[in-house]
Order: C-alpha cells, then structure tokens, then sequence
C-alpha cells in the first residue's frame, strides 16, 4: 500500500470519527430538547391541575374545533341598523361600565403617576354557524402618555361595558411591576364589595401560578364569580428588555 493510500484510508477513519461524533452530539441535543419540553409541559400540567387555574390555550383549541367560537365582527353601523337590539349574551355584572370608567379615572395616578389619556372605542360581535352568541361592547382605555417623546406608553386601563345596557363586561390593565398591579387589583376588587385581604391572597396566588410557568406566561383562574386572566409580556425600551403583565378580571358563572 502506497502512501497516498494510506493517507486517504486515515481521512476516511478521521471524518468516520467526526460523523459519529456529531450524531452522538446531535442524539443528545435532541434528548436534551425533548426532556426540556416534557419538563416545561409537567410544570404547566402541575399548575393547571391545581382547584380554579385553567390553561387558556386548552380553552381557545377547544373553541376552534368545535366553532363555537366562530364570531363576525360587525360595524358601528351596522348595529345601529338592529331593530330594538337587546342586552347582548356575554356575562355582565350589575355594575354600570360608566361607574366603573369613572372609579378608574379618580384612581388610576394612585396606581402609577403620570400624563394619562382617555380614549372612546367599541366592538361589535355576532356568532355565526351555530354559535348564536352577541358581544356589543363600549370601551374606554386610559393611555399613559409620554409628553417627551410624544409617544403611548405600554400601559393601560380598559373598562368594557355592554352597548345596550350599559353593564359591565370586564375591566383589563397593564402596570410597570407587580406592586402596581396589586394595588390596583385590590381597588378594583374593593369596587366589587371585595375586601382587602381575601383579594390580595387571590393576587398572590395567580401571580405565583404565572411566575411559576416554564415557557409561554398566560394563566387563568377562577373563583368566587370571578374569571382572571393574566399574561407576562415581554417589551424593549431601546436594546433593553422589559417585563410587563396584563390582567383583565371578568365575570365568571
């Protein structure tokens, strides 16, 4: 055997070695990701198997399969053409969405200081196929306002109130920190006939179920009548990177 062959047998056993290598490396990274994810969905599993939390995404799936959510969104308009339109078929509370939009401006720079904005929006919804459910709403956000930069800032109040009735639907926020959000869930609460206590457990208890999750952050929880919803977002300042959360607090059967 000559040298060249020699040589050529030794880069065959060398690259023989490099391929083995990498697919043993590939098998493990591969091992690796599937353990990593079996561990993320036994966390959500742990978490949502727990009395009152729920995975909003099962929820959502569900809805999408059988089209019981399937909804067509409708114009100002074109409600305003529905002959005596009644209450529509969304949970409501007693409460008057004004009252509550009302509490809100008089409490919301106790919440976070700053230049806050009203703006005047709504939604029309009807069901289609078989889903024979409405959702006539009115809304009313408070924007934080940045004078320097001209510019919305992420956070935000929304109170919903039906179109017909006035009652309301839900009220929604997004605050810098978990203090903020706490505050403001108590006085939301307190609204409700909520004391402070038995709310700021209830608080406690969703934000610990959030902070818990492994991979996508959005939870939901019920209790007493109520239905929560709460996401962590992520938000850029320049090349920083920022938490935010959102809550919203609707009526629940």
């Amino acid at each position: 055997m000559n040298k060249k062959s020699k040589m050529l047998i030794l880069v065959l056993i060398i690259v023989a070695f490099i391929m083995a290598g990498l697919i043993f490396l590939n098998s493990k990274f591969n091992r690796a990701i599937e353990q990593g994810q079996t561990a993320v969905e036994q966390n959500r599993e742990d978490i949502f198997s727990q009395p009152g939390f729920c995975d909003p995404k099962e929820k959502w799936k569900s809805e999408a399969k059988d089209d019981s959510g399937k909804v067509q969104l409708i114009s100002e308009a074109e409600f305003k053409l529905i002959e005596n339109p009644t209450e529509c078929t969304a949970l409501h509370w007693d409460m008057k969405g004004e009252e509550m939009a009302s509490f809100v401006e008089s409490h919301i720079d106790n919440w976070y200081a700053g230049d806050w904005e009203m703006h005047e929006s709504s939604l029309y919804n009807v069901g289609e196929g078989e889903n024979t459910e409405t959702y006539y709403s009115l809304r009313k956000n408070f924007w934080l306002f940045d004078k320097t930069t001209g510019t919305d800032l992420p956070w935000e109040v929304e109170v919903n109130y039906d179109a017909v009735s006035g009652r309301l639907h839900s009220i929604g926020y997004s605050l810098p920190n978990k203090e903020d959000m706490r505050l403001a869930f108590i006085d939301i609460m307190e609204q409700f006939g909520e004391d402070k206590m038995t709310s700021g457990e209830m608080f406690e208890k969703v934000f610990k179920g959030l902070e818990t999750l492994e991979g996508d952050k959005y939870i939901s929880y019920e209790q007493d009548g109520y239905e929560l919803y709460m996401t962590e977002q992520d938000y850029f300042t320049g090349m920083k990177k920022n938490k935010k959360y959102w809550m919203s607090i609707s009526p629940s059967i």
